[in-house]
């Protein structure tokens, strides 16, 4: 018995021998699915009401830069942990949009 322990076992498939999910292609696009799906809809819906392409992509660029990297820093240093990315880029967007209220407000002020 103690021969198998000291063997290495057959990774199940889809996973490494470390227990994690796999990076294969089909799974790292069924992973991004929904939010592809959701940008693809809500730039559908945009371009349909007239909002010009160079706009949307003015806007996702401002969005990326401004808002979810700066928010997705802070939340990094603010809180220790595991998270998965979809959650510290939700929880950056959130915390940069809260922000740069904040910020707005004081220059308005």
């Amino acid at each position: 018995m103690a021969e198998t322990a000291l063997t290495p076992q057959r990774p199940v498939e889809g996973r490494s021998p470390h227990g994690r999910p796999g990076r294969s292609a089909p799974a790292l696009l069924l992973r991004w699915l929904p939010a592809v799906s959701v940008t693809a809809f809500t730039a559908g819906v945009a371009l349909f009401y007239g909002v010009s392409v160079r706009d949307l992509g003015l806007f996702a660029v401002y969005l990326a830069v401004c808002v979810a990297l700066p928010g997705t820093l802070l939340v990094r240093a603010l809180y220790r942990g595991r998270r998965t990315l979809a959650e510290e880029i939700a929880l950056g967007v959130a915390l940069g949009y809260a922000v740069e209220v904040v910020v707005y407000a004081a220059a308005r002020a």
